[in-house]
């Protein structure tokens, strides 16, 4: 990488939004914590309500994407643009300080103040909606069968309006979904996507597979479910409000081959999003029938390979878990060590999520037809929609988007082009997976800031630490991306800083007693090529934490 490509991935990192410790229930955040939030909503533009980043920069003549995307050039005062974006924060913490929490009138100069007073005023209605949040008085009612009012729920980055929290939460209509705007920013991943693999090939990839969630899909407005149409060369028809059919995009319109997709959901997809399912299965059937050359239609191309061996369940595109459960046993095999290879891993996943689903057939077992249509697979993606987890934050990313990766691997013999689409930025952007990996750990599992705020809350905030290195095994075992600097500074930061180890003992010595054995492991099964002293010094730790729990008994 050259000086300004690192320059400019430590300014990404650092402008990373990081959860601060747990919630605790009933805890409102102080001013100053009120005003760094606001701030990070003030970089986003919401329609109407326009960013205050934006607002400030375009005064100034600059570019706020060319900003935000080459924090390395040099502005005309002289200044890098991410020294320029520093001192814009800034201002606008100071904006908000003055407006939304003193209530003095904002003063700045060759800036639209009226588009200016907007935003503070949106931004003022989401403080006073944090200052009359009451969690414990409604979950006092609650318990006393009283109503509890009804508010949104979501991402509180991408829908302040959660606030105020305390409320009975909602998401939205499924027959609405998705939204307009999802449409837009689903439409721009789907072909970002396909950009990506055409640089590296120079042709478009047989066939996708992405993986669709409930609660993204509830967060976002449908992104993924965009993603999909468009692949497709499809959109949604909306009547009387509610979509109930897809028309098809012209070739002449989309100028590229329809793309066949293969759709891994979740149990709480299936059960809740079941008119999508049933309209994702019209729209493939529907694309699949169109008097379109092959070589402009991999649907239908596909589907005129298999057909003779799979019938009608050639159309099948849909995926999970059986009825009734709702993920796969992969992560019961990495959280118990209980596996040899990663082998066992792909058949756990299979297993797990071969089941078809459509508008005639639900839960039919079809695992030979996705072995199939998983070997046809080049690209694997999912988009990240929430500022609160990173990849690396969850064992459902190593799960289903591991396990797919590894599944198509595996059945494809060759490693597909992973993509993750993070929507949480200002702006959309599409990225290696292996990408969204590092920076997950730089700017959480190994940040000192990030470990020191979770160990503020005692034996649970120590066992969130320790999730998160078992996540980076099977993160390793599955999807890759973690490199052996990543494991040296889980040990080095946690394990081998005296103070922050004795407080995550004193805290809870059983999740520090698995922190050392995912680091073991990971070098056990070659995953860290650690060097003989640290090892030792990890089995000296294992050992000590043994003599610890032995004398409590």
């Amino acid at each position: 990488s050259s000086v300004e490509e690192i320059y400019d991935k430590i300014q990404e990192f650092k402008r990373s939004i990081i959860p601060k410790g747990l919630h605790v229930l009933g805890d409102k955040p102080s001013p100053d914590e009120a005003i760094t939030y606001l701030t990070f909503l003030s970089r986003y533009d919401r329609g109407e309500i326009r960013s205050l980043h934006r607002l400030i920069l375009e005064s100034k003549g600059l570019d706020y994407a060319e900003v935000l995307e080459k924090p390395c050039k040099t502005a005309p005062d002289g200044k890098r643009y991410a020294e320029v974006l520093n001192d814009v924060e800034e201002v606008v913490k100071k904006l908000i300080l003055e407006y939304v929490l003193n209530g003095s009138a904002p003063k700045l100069n060759k800036v639209n103040m009226s588009e200016v007073l907007n935003t503070l005023n949106f931004l003022k209605g989401v403080y006073e909606g944090i200052v009359s949040s009451d969690e414990i008085g409604a979950a006092l009612k609650a318990l006393e069968g009283k109503f509890v009012e009804p508010g949104p729920g979501g991402d509180f980055i991408r829908t302040p309006e959660v606030y105020p929290t305390g409320r009975n939460t909602y998401q939205l209509d499924p027959t609405n979904i998705p939204t307009e705007v999802a449409m837009e920013r689903g439409t721009k991943i789907a072909e970002d996507y396909l950009r990506n693999f055409y640089k590296k090939h120079g042709r478009y990839p047989k066939a996708v597979s992405v993986v669709l969630w409930a609660f993204e899909t509830m967060k976002t407005g449908g992104e993924t479910l965009a993603v999909i149409f468009r692949l497709l060369g499809v959109k949604p028809v909306w009547k009387s409000v509610y979509i109930r059919e897809v028309e098809v995009i012209p070739l002449s319109e989309l100028r590229r081959p329809r793309i066949d997709v293969v759709i891994t959901v979740c149990g709480i997809f299936r059960d809740t999003f079941y008119n999508i399912v049933e309209l994702l299965d019209k729209a493939v059937r529907q694309v699949a029938t169109l008097d379109e050359p092959e070589e402009m239609n991999y649907v239908k191309a596909n589907i005129r390979k298999i057909e003779s061996v799979y019938g009608e369940d050639a159309h099948l595109r849909i995926f999970g878990p059986p009825e009734g459960l709702y993920a796969t046993s992969l992560t019961k095999l990495i959280e118990s060590s209980q596996w040899k290879s990663e082998a066992e891993l792909v058949n756990a996943y299979m297993e797990s999520m071969k089941f078809a689903y459509s508008e005639k057939k639900r839960s039919v077992e079809a695992g030979k037809l996705l072995e199939s249509l998983l070997s046809n697979v080049e690209v694997v993606t999912q988009v990240r929609d929430s500022v609160d987890y990173e990849i690396t934050d969850l064992d459902h990313y190593y799960e289903f988007l591991g396990g797919l990766t590894k599944a198509v691997e595996s059945r494809s013999g060759m490693r597909p082009l992973v993509l993750v689409a993070d929507t949480t930025r200002e702006t959309v952007r599409v990225e290696d997976a292996a990408e969204s990996v590092r920076r997950g750990i730089v700017t959480r599992t190994i940040n000192p800031k990030w470990l020191d705020a979770m160990i503020q809350h005692g034996f649970n905030g120590a066992t969130k630490i320790a999730d998160r290195v078992e996540y980076m095994l099977g993160l390793s075992a599955t999807l890759g991306g973690v490199e052996d600097w990543m494991w040296s500074k889980v040990a080095e930061n946690i394990i081998f800083d005296r103070e922050r180890a004795e407080r995550i003992k004193d805290a809870n010595v059983w999740a520090f007693r698995k922190i050392v054995g995912r680091l073991l492991e990971a070098a056990k099964r070659g995953y860290w090529k650690a060097d003989k002293k640290t090892l030792e010094r990890l089995e000296e730790e294992y050992l000590k934490t043994e003599e610890i729990l032995e004398s409590e008994e």
